[in-house]
C-alpha cells in the first residue's frame, strides 16, 4: 500500500502547476504579468511563449547540471539562460506582432527574472530530477500560467478597449478604467478567490473518499480478525441446530421401529 500510494502522489504531482498550485493564483509568482501586461490577448500569447521558452532550459538545467553550479551561482545562471532564450522568441514574435512590444514595454524583457521559473527551479523539486520530470514541470507550469493571463485578459479586453484579438466588437457597454493595472488587481483576486474554492472543494471531496476507503478496507479486515475469537461458539451454535433434526428424526424412527416391533411380538404371541 505504501508504495502504491507513493507512486500515486508522484503521478500526481507530476502535473502540478495547471489547476494544483497553479504558480500565479496558488503560489502568487508572477502576479505583475498577469496585472499590467493582460490588456489584450495578444499581450497574453506572447508572455505566455516567453514563459514556456524561458522554463524549459532553466528546468532542464536545474535537473542536470544545478549539482555542479554553487547555490549561490544557479540564480544567475538561470536568468541568463532565460534571457538567451528570449532572444530568438523576439526575433520571431516581433515580425507577428509588430506592436505587442511597445504594449509590454520592459516586461517582456522581464520574463528572464520570472519567479514562476525561478523559484520553482530553485527549489528541491527540480534539482537533480530526471530531465523528462522537469520537461513535464516546465510545461505544466507554462500551461498554468497561461490560463491565468487568457482569463483575465479575456474579460480585459472586451470591457476595456471593445475588442478581442485586435478586432472590434460591439459591446452594450464599457469599463475603460479597467485596463489601468486596479482593474487587473480585481479580476485576478476574483480568480484566486474562485481558484481557492475550488481548492477545498476537492481537498474535502479527497477526503471524504479517503475515509471511505479505510472503512471499506478496515470493513474487510475485522472480520477476518474476530473469526478465531467468536468461531468456537459459533460452530457449536452451528452444530446444535444442525443435530437436532437430526435427534429427531432418528428418535421418530427409533419410536416408529420400537411400535412395528412390539406390534409384531404381539401377532406373533
Amino acid at each position: 500500500m505504501n508504495s502504491s500510494t507513493s507512486k500515486n502522489k508522484r503521478l500526481f504531482h507530476l502535473f502540478d502547476g495547471v489547476f494544483w498550485e497553479n504558480p500565479v493564483l496558488a503560489l502568487g509568482l508572477g502576479v505583475p504579468f498577469a496585472v499590467i501586461s493582460t490588456t489584450s490577448m495578444k499581450n497574453a500569447a506572447v508572455l505566455s511563449a516567453a514563459m514556456i521558452c524561458t522554463a524549459v532550459p532553466v528546468f532542464l538545467i536545474a535537473s542536470l547540471f544545478a549539482k555542479y553550479i554553487p547555490q549561490w551561482l544557479r540564480m544567475v545562471v538561470y536568468s541568463l539562460a532565460g534571457a538567451v532564450a528570449l532572444i530568438p522568441l523576439r526575433l520571431f514574435l516581433s515580425s507577428l506582432f509588430p506592436a505587442v512590444f511597445d504594449s509590454l514595454g520592459v516586461y517582456f524583457a522581464l520574463m528572464a527574472l520570472n519567479p514562476a521559473v525561478l523559484i520553482p527551479a530553485l527549489s528541491h523539486r527540480i534539482t537533480g530530477e530526471k530531465p523528462v520530470f522537469a520537461l513535464l514541470n516546465a510545461l505544466c507550469y507554462s500551461a498554468g500560467f497561461a490560463l491565468v493571463l487568457f482569463g483575465v485578459s479575456l474579460i480585459r479586453e472586451p470591457l476595456g478597449s471593445g475588442s478581442l484579438w485586435g478586432r472590434p466588437l460591439e459591446m452594450p457597454f464599457q469599463l475603460s478604467p479597467i485596463q489601468y493595472s486596479f482593474g487587473g488587481f480585481i479580476i485576478l483576486g476574483y480568480f484566486a478567490a474562485v481558484y481557492q474554492f475550488l481548492e477545498r472543494c476537492f481537498i474535502q471531496l479527497a477526503k471524504k473518499r479517503a475515509k471511505a476507503f479505510k472503512s471499506a478496507i478496515s470493513g474487510k479486515e475485522n472480520p477476518s480478525q474476530e473469526i478465531p475469537k467468536k468461531g468456537k461458539k459459533e460452530k457449536k451454535e452451528k452444530l446444535a441446530q444442525e443435530e437436532e433434526p437430526q435427534k429427531e428424526e432418528i428418535a421418530a424412527q427409533n419410536g416408529y421401529n420400537v411400535f412395528e416391533g412390539s406390534s409384531r411380538n404381539k401377532l406373533d404371541n
